[in-house]
């Protein structure tokens, strides 16, 4: 999900927040023309659980001033700075 603003003059520049499900991982990032410049990201693989590709999930982001958290069925995903 995109949750910066997107211009039609800057299309590669915006700020995600997701899960890439075959990685098991929630991301936080800045998109500007690749997906390598993460914000945060946590690997549920360290922790036992799995990102069901075919599940829904209850996804919240918190941005406050500079500050992002994401939310995934009501649990805090670390975040990181704009």
């Amino acid at each position: 999900m995109d949750f910066s603003f997107l211009t039609t003059t800057r299309p590669n520049d915006f700020k995600y927040a997701g899960m890439f499900a075959g990685q098991n991982q929630w991301v936080l990032g800045h998109y500007q023309g690749n997906w390598g410049n993460r914000l945060a990201q946590v690997d549920l693989d360290d922790s036992g659980r799995k990102i069901n590709a075919n599940q829904l999930y209850g996804v919240k982001i918190h941005v406050d001033v500079d500050q992002v958290t994401m939310f995934v069925d009501g649990l805090p995903i670390p975040g990181g700075q704009l």
